[in-house]
């Protein structure tokens, strides 16, 4: 008897069916918030009990989930299984694993942020929040004040270009922006600055770029919604050319 419990063991571990179809059911459950953030899942017991399932099966479902970063898995005695938020670092990764998979380049990354960015500074000039207008121009004050520091001025190229479209208030366009942002950020740090010195030629680059961040905060607190995403647009047409002058073609690469 022992022997067929082991036997049966080892077919539910190679046959995911089982397991996916628990991870599916528990996944679902915590997208619709029956199971909330940091919530514990039952114990492995209990859920063997609740799908009529194998260990191994339940364990499967839970590493599932684990790697799509929706529980963490805790060891020991109070340990088990709980709810946690994938974030943007698990997603840009799996959207980058994909890209670099399918052969997907950094300036074909780059385009898709020029189809999001100037119609969300469009949004934001129709909406001549004054509010919006404070929170970009302070941004750029701290660009403006960390010139020489390499680490801060990257952040602070993409923290810009992501407040423009989290401003937007569009949570689909956010999202998007979140994952190529952090995908491409790396990039900007080895492109931008070719390393860990700030040279004269990047500082004087960084200022014409603030100056242009400068004009396009003018036009959307002007209202001016279709000067500012065209002026935007054309913006990022130029600096694409910098940026991209030299791995524009480059597959993304997350793991060189």
């Amino acid at each position: 008897m022992a022997i067929k419990l082991l036997k049966s063991d080892a077919t539910a571990s190679r046959n995911p069916k089982k397991a996916q179809i628990i991870c599916k059911s528990l996944r679902r459950k915590i997208v619709l918030g029956e199971y909330a953030k940091d919530d514990k899942l039952p114990s492995e017991v209990d859920l063997i009990k609740i799908y009529n399932a194998s260990r191994p099966s339940v364990r499967e479902a839970l590493r599932l989930l684990e790697a799509e970063g929706l529980i963490v898995i805790i060891r020991g005695a109070h340990g088990g299984a709980r709810v946690s938020d994938p974030g943007v670092t698990t997603m840009a990764l799996s959207t980058g694993v994909y890209m670099q998979m399918n052969d997907i380049t950094v300036g074909d990354v780059y385009r898709a942020r020029m189809a999001i960015e100037p119609p969300a500074v469009k949004i934001l000039a129709e909406a001549r929040d004054p509010n919006i207008v404070k929170i970009l121009r302070d941004q750029i004050e701290k660009e403006r004040d960390t010139l020489s520091d390499v680490d801060v001025l990257v952040q602070g190229t993409v923290r810009f270009h992501y407040l423009l479209v989290e401003l937007s208030q569009n949570k689909t366009l956010t999202m998007f922006m979140k994952i190529i942002l952090s995908i491409i950020e790396a990039h900007y740090a080895k492109v931008v600055t070719g390393g860990d010195v700030v040279t004269r030629e990047i500082i004087r680059a960084k200022r014409r770029v603030i100056a242009s961040q400068e004009h396009v905060v003018d036009l959307i607190e002007a209202g001016m919604a279709v000067e500012a995403e065209e002026y935007w647009l054309t913006h990022m047409d130029k600096a694409g050319v910098l940026l991209l002058q030299k791995n524009g073609r480059r597959v993304v690469d997350l793991f060189s």
